[in-house]
């Protein structure tokens, strides 16, 4: 029987060492003595705290001390990452099991030791993995969101502005007219442009930037705007100074003019024409473009916290989709910005980009 027993110890997928109560080795087998490095001599009678890092084996005597006070079959340091001591001084991560065994009035601790690195390194692999894929996806419906977007607003302007050229009765507002055609035309050209350059930089995860210059940007997308603009006999109040410059993304910078000015003029109020006024600033060295309005206002105490949540609508615009607000908060945010917001019920709303 002592043979079958010492058979199935040697035997055993994992090493095992056994202590005293005073911490001493008694037992080993073979993985142990493999999995450590010590020889037989060596191994007998060497206190335990030699098979983990210095830094740690004092505070391990008085985990070993409650464990004998209260001894039952445990995993020892339960979703903690332990560390265990070759001989050589090299560490790896360890997984151990305590089992408490009593021989003639003596207790003794058998501890199941298993090197858990390798399958540590390829958990981490795996979840830096999924970090990638999960970065890769918010680009990528980024990305569909801006080419949605940004493509939608060319398009439903040049709808708008071709139904005033077949209502032009004059040869003067045939010109206006084709003046604001070419304008969106030549946006539209630039958009793709810029979507090109978002496609391309889709696959890694750096954002391209270059200088833009605010004031012209918010020209061009009131200009991608004029047929709604026109339509609602809109105010565009662009106060922002010609000297402001930033380092941005062309196409994120787009995209969120076009997302909060397309926003005050869809959600602004039936009973007054619609003003939308820009400033630009800088607060304690970042730029801050603030754009308000004198539209709906909405419920911040009721709504506040949904606001920029996906798919999140406040006014039962039938083409709302609650995308907007929260792919262009992801926008800001990836380039290290915020974004505030104040707003009045039936007053407007005043939001404050921090762009850099």
């Amino acid at each position: 029987m002592k043979a079958l027993f010492k058979t199935i110890f040697e035997s055993a997928p994992d090493a095992i060492v056994v202590v005293n109560q005073k911490g001493l080795i008694t037992h080993f087998n073979i993985l142990a003595k493999k999995m450590f490095g010590y020889g037989d001599e060596e191994f007998t009678g060497m206190e335990i705290e030699s098979l983990i890092p210095n830094s740690l084996s004092e505070k391990h005597r008085g985990h070993r001390a409650a464990f004998v006070n209260n001894a039952h079959p445990r995993e020892m340091g339960k979703g903690m990452e332990l560390v265990a001591k070759r001989k050589d001084g090299s560490e790896f991560i360890a997984e151990i099991s305590l089992s408490p065994v009593s021989i003639d009035d003596q207790l003794f601790i058998s501890a199941a030791i298993r090197d858990v690195s390798e399958k540590k390194e390829i958990m981490d692999q795996l979840k830096n993995q999924q970090i990638l894929c999960s970065a890769q996806n918010d680009r990528l419906l980024n990305f569909a969101h801006i080419v949605s977007h940004n493509l939608r607003s060319h398009a439903s302007n040049l709808k708008v502005m071709l139904e005033f050229l077949e209502n032009a009765s004059t040869l003067k507002e045939k010109k206006d007219i084709m003046t604001h055609l070419k304008a969106i035309s030549l946006g539209l050209t630039e958009t793709i442009k810029n979507l090109n350059e978002v496609a391309s930089m889709q696959a890694n995860s750096t954002i391209n930037k270059e200088t833009l210059n605010l004031k012209k940007y918010i020209i061009k997308t009131s200009e991608i705007l004029v047929g709604d603009i026109n339509a609602k006999s809109a105010t565009i109040n662009n106060n922002v100074s010609e000297e402001i410059n930033l380092y941005y993304n062309p196409a994120y910078l787009e995209s969120i003019l076009l997302n909060f000015m397309s926003n005050s003029l869809k959600y602004s109020d039936p009973r007054r024409k619609p003003v939308i006024t820009l400033n630009a600033a800088y607060h304690e060295d970042r730029l801050v473009l603030e754009i308000s309005d004198n539209g709906l206002g909405i419920d911040l105490k009721k709504y506040g916290k949904q606001l920029f949540g996906l798919h999140k609508t406040f006014h039962g615009n039938k083409d709302a989709r609650g995308i907007g607000l929260f792919i262009t908060k992801n926008q800001v945010e990836s380039l290290g910005g915020k974004i505030d917001v104040q707003s009045d019920v039936g007053k407007g709303t005043t939001f404050k980009i921090f762009l850099s």
